[in-house]
């Protein structure tokens, strides 16, 4: 697989800031042949008073070799979009010339960004983040940058028939996708090799954890990964987080909402209502506490993602 990078650096009017406030981590936004999911998604995130101060940077994979006229013309479309783009700091937009898939695509754009930036943020262009998002992630990439126990910060929770359980925040052991954050140190746990997690899973007698006590079948995804029935780059992120004993930070409520369901999704091709029933438009406060899971937090959590 080949990482063609073909960058263009766009300068906007963002506003200033001095050098002794925390600096606003950059955005990554992987996006392919949804032109209008990919201009909701931007319109949201420029509705955060931090995008002015945020550096974008957009990751648009290139055609299939046996892409139609109909895929071509939304790839172009795409990408009229994406270089129309405005409302933030600067927009760096990597094209790619051929498709790379979605999980080359993401875990190739968020080494590319770790290399140049300490931290980052990760969206796919199907998650619609609500005004606050901006600030709840980088409150949590400040408060817990140098806790080691901490590799993620995530923004989305399923709720669940015992959400009253969870307290504002608070921490499940391994990481998830739906718009969500991470440091160097925390990426540099990830294990590319499905098989090698799927091994480590059962020999260390840990998939029916994994599967947060047979709520959802994690190791069934891991399994399809392993045989190319699906192109995931999540289900071996959640792995090697939760393989490390590590922990990522979660929020009682949404800050994220998706509108990826339907026939140009990569892996969800219908709806389901319960996926978003937790979204909300508040604000999270983000505060610092000690990293530990609780266990009845975590059952809690399971049962949501139970109703998925």
């Amino acid at each position: 697989m080949i990482f063609s990078v073909n960058s263009q650096v766009k300068n906007s009017d963002g506003g200033m800031h001095t050098s002794d406030q925390p600096q606003c981590a950059p955005v990554a936004l992987f996006t392919y042949n949804r032109p209008v999911h990919t201009l909701k998604t931007l319109a949201a995130l420029q509705k955060n008073p931090e995008a002015k101060k945020t550096a974008l940077y957009i990751f648009a994979d290139g055609p299939k070799t046996n892409a139609t006229n109909d895929d071509i013309a939304r790839i172009k479309e795409l990408r009229e979009v994406i270089h129309a783009a405005t409302g933030f700091k600067e927009i760096h937009i990597i094209e790619q010339k051929i498709n790379i898939g979605l999980a080359n695509s993401i875990i190739n754009g968020v080494r590319y960004v770790l290399e140049r930036h300490p931290n980052l943020i990760v969206l796919e262009d199907d998650i619609l983040v609500n005004k606050y998002f901006l600030e709840y992630m980088n409150s949590g990439l400040q408060l817990y940058a140098d806790e080691e126990q901490v590799v993620s910060i995530n923004a989305y929770n399923p709720g669940g028939p015992v959400s009253y359980l969870y307290p504002e925040t608070f921490f499940i052991k391994g990481a998830d996708c739906q718009g969500w954050a991470t440091w160097r140190r925390g990426w540099a746990l990830f294990e590319p090799d499905g098989k090698k997690l799927f091994q480590d899973l059962h020999n260390s007698n840990l998939v029916h954890e994994f599967n947060f006590g047979g709520a959802y079948p994690y190791i069934s995804l891991l399994h399809k990964q392993i045989m190319g029935q699906v192109d995931s780059w999540a289900i071996r992120w959640y792995a090697s987080t939760f393989l490390a004993s590590k922990l990522s930070l979660f929020p009682a409520t949404s800050l994220v909402y998706n509108i990826g369901f339907g026939t140009l999704a990569t892996h969800t091709l219908t709806a389901h209502a319960a996926f978003n029933k937790n979204y909300s438009e508040d604000k999270v406060t983000v505060f610092k506490q000690i990293p530990v899971e609780n266990n009845e937090i975590r059952k809690a959590y399971g049962a949501g993602l139970n109703l998925l």
